[in-house]
């Protein structure tokens, strides 16, 4: 079956992924990402229940959308390899920044999924000096990318510049994570973010192949280090409630590292306050410092963490 080319189709944002511009093209024929996804190929059997299909990494469904859209292939959103572990899991790809999609509709722009967003170590926005939030798992859809829709139909102003119609009850099922769920850190935001940035990529092996053997981001992320991970989120607390969120919510999620976004926060805080400790700064969060000198960390750690600060150790 020849695939006809829509009379329409918004342009795709140059952040944007692709799954993101596929849906936003459903909305515009009132079908959703995978009414929109399986029209690209109608003679493909439906997914079955806990099946992850990763359209951000499909290079023949950007063709396929590309053709179906009438724009030349280098013109839509970019996907990138499934073998690039520094960007997360189809599952567990749910956060966003509230305040960029105000700022979208105030310009006019529909709501839409940024790439930056995607990646294990994206959990705050740089723009806005915050964290970001994320939407529930799963929604009682038997895929893992059952799409944005129900996020931007819950405030008035993300469905209006989506061409959607608002439906107030999706302020109560839409996001599952909000930025207040976890305090802010002390002090500077600015100088709390480039350090996190230069934590994950002290190693150029980080961008691409994901968190390198070795490293204090590993040791952190080690099932041994769940007990510290678990009183650090508690530590961090805001005034907001964090849901009972794991990685189990995330159908068909299988990576050691968590996906959950309150799970990174406490991966990348605690390894930020471990190798603070180590080279004998004061600390950006105190009570995770605390928590951190009355636990066994350094049993618990694979290498000395002073080895990381100083850069003596090549990962492996």
């Amino acid at each position: 079956m020849k695939l006809q080319r829509l009379p329409y189709a918004p342009s795709p944002y140059a952040d944007e992924t692709l799954s993101s511009w596929i849906e936003r093209i459903g909305i515009v024929y009132g079908i959703g990402l995978a009414q929109a996804r399986a029209l690209l190929t109608p003679t493909v059997p439906r997914m079955t229940h806990g099946t992850n299909e990763d359209i951000d990494t499909s290079p023949s469904v950007r063709r396929l959308a590309g053709m179906w859209a009438g724009y030349r292939e280098d013109a839509t959103p970019a996907v990138w390899s499934a073998a690039d572990r520094g960007m997360l899991e189809v599952s567990a790809r749910l956060a966003y920044c509230p305040k960029c999609w105000d700022d979208d509709a105030v310009h006019g722009v529909a709501p839409h999924i940024r790439r930056a967003w995607a990646r294990w170590n994206s959990v705050s926005c740089s723009r806005h000096n915050d964290w970001l939030a994320a939407s529930r798992p799963g929604g009682g859809n038997p895929s893992a990318w059952n799409g944005w829709l129900i996020v931007w139909q819950s405030k008035p102003r993300w469905a209006q510049a989506a061409g959607l119609r608002y439906e107030p009850r999706g302020q109560e099922s839409a996001p599952a994570f909000v930025p207040g769920s976890i305090e802010r850190p002390e002090g500077n935001w600015r100088d709390f973010e480039l350090e996190l940035s230069r934590l994950v990529s002290a190693d150029r092996k980080v961008a691409r192949y994901g968190i390198p053997a070795g490293s204090i981001l590993a040791s952190v992320i080690d099932p041994q280090m769940l007990g510290l991970r678990t009183k650090v989120l508690k530590a961090l607390e805001g005034a907001a409630v964090v849901p009972l969120v794991s990685d189990l919510d995330l159908r068909g999620y299988s990576r050691s590292e968590p996906g959950w976004i309150a799970s990174r926060i406490a991966c990348l805080v605690t390894a930020l306050e471990l190798t603070r400790l180590a080279s004998n700064r004061n600390p950006m969060i105190p009570r995770v410092r605390t928590i951190i000198e009355q636990s066994p960390w350094r049993e618990l750690i694979a290498y000395p963490v002073s080895d990381f600060v100083s850069g003596s150790r090549e990962p492996s």
